[in-house]
């Protein structure tokens, strides 16, 4: 496929988003009640699943598509976590290694390693079956997300949320030259609804009910957990809508950016295949920055730093894992 530039400066926009999000995260105490940050965490996610979906493809085959996700995306993920948890032992010798193998193999780079796997997912209803037609494989496609639902499996990765979107992804790339040719009117009317709908939504919508505090688990003691299931489904339908606003106003979006801006957002939209970002702060002491900018509003200053740092080098914060 050949670049898109809007939804390059999509993917640029979306780092920011999470750049944002976790600057929040560091620099509030309080950030499950910070509206942005409750705005941020409602889509981003969900987009980059989205996109990570769009731009999948088989071409190769179901077992070389296998082979170059695994090498592109779950061999990287599980050396730097075993990276990590060495230094982490190194430090402390934890009572059980459980406490040290789950955030740093398992948890590390967690969303990278979802991709991972909806992206062999997601060749069930698209290559093994040789399903026809687009209905044929979207049915597939729903079982399957039901099946990992109520199953439970999928919460190590957070799979059971996320795979959805990714489908959605494939399925808006089936459908890229109608979505293309879209008219100004059709597209606004159609942002407008969306917006109308998430906006709603948003109303019913805090910190207690995303996918990291209340996971999804609709069957719990052997009996039916209505309460998670409409959690679960309010999840899912906000931030369908958020994203697919956000993807109908990626032109406009695109258009919007300042021309001596455009070839950095650009670039950092082309060198994110993987479409992740990870984050330095951590290992440069930016943490210890913000610490000491705290009495300075430290929240609007570790920001500026943050975006300035990143727009100067790019490639620190978005790493480059091919997909």
């Amino acid at each position: 496929m050949s670049r898109i530039d809007h939804l390059d400066t999509l993917k640029a926009f979306s780092i920011w988003l999470v750049v944002l999000g976790h600057t929040i995260q560091g620099t509030d105490a309080d950030y499950w009640h910070n509206g942005a940050f409750l705005l941020i965490y409602a889509v981003h996610m969900p987009l980059f699943a989205v996109l990570s979906g769009y731009f999948f493809h088989a071409d190769d085959g179901a077992w070389q598509t296998i082979k170059r996700k695994t090498q592109q995306l779950l061999v990287p993920c599980i050396a730097w976590g075993v990276l990590e948890m060495a230094v982490s032992i190194a430090q402390h010798v934890p009572e059980h290694f459980m406490n040290v193998i789950k955030p740093t193999v398992l948890y590390s780079q967690w969303f990278i390693k979802c991709m991972w796997a909806c992206s062999l997912l997601s060749l069930l209803p698209c290559l093994l079956f040789k399903l026809r037609g687009a209905w044929s494989k979207a049915a597939v496609a729903v079982a399957l997300c039901i099946l990992l639902c109520l199953s439970g499996v999928g919460d190590l990765f957070w799979v059971n949320f996320l795979l959805p979107f990714f489908f959605v992804g494939i399925v808006l790339r089936h459908y890229r030259e109608k979505l293309q040719a879209l008219s100004t009117r059709q597209r606004a009317m159609c942002v407008s609804l969306l917006a109308v709908i998430f906006i709603a939504l948003l109303t019913q919508w805090d910190g207690s009910k995303t996918i990291y505090i209340s996971p999804i688990a609709p069957v719990a003691d052997g009996s039916i957990d209505f309460e998670n299931i409409c959690t679960a489904l309010l999840r899912w339908v906000l931030a369908l809508t958020g994203c697919l606003a956000i993807l109908l106003c990626s032109p406009w979006l695109h258009r919007c950016v300042p021309a001596f801006m455009k070839n950095a957002i650009l670039a950092t939209g082309r060198r994110t295949k993987g479409i992740y970002i990870i984050h330095v702060s951590p290992l440069f002491g930016i943490s210890y920055l913000n610490n000491s900018l705290s009495h300075l509003n430290g929240g609007g200053v570790y920001t500026a730093c943050l975006i300035a740092f990143s727009h100067n080098n790019p490639r620190l914060y978005a790493y480059h894992y091919g997909s």
